[in-house]
């Protein structure tokens, strides 16, 4: 979640966050500020997808376990065992 915050605001930044920047990327013929909002979106994007994927097979893996564990509870209750 983090990298999914600190990616939109700096994509969303209206100025760039490390001034050093700009001298460092004008050698290099990059604007500092387009690559800080690409990388912003290299942070927001990605990791929010994967954070997602994850979150998605944590549940996914919860509902199964769930749904094992009432089995052998039913399964239980229809033995008449405790």
């Amino acid at each position: 979640m983090h990298t999914s915050v600190l990616g939109a605001l700096i994509t969303m930044a209206r100025h760039v966050w490390y001034p050093i920047y700009v001298a460092r990327g004008s050698s290099w013929q990059i604007d500092a500020f387009d690559d800080q909002t690409i990388a912003g979106l290299l942070m927001w994007i990605p990791g929010g997808v994967l954070m997602s994927l994850m979150g998605v097979g944590l549940f996914a893996a919860w509902l199964g376990e769930s749904g094992r564990r009432m089995a052998v509870v039913e399964r239980r209750r229809s033995t008449g065992a405790t």
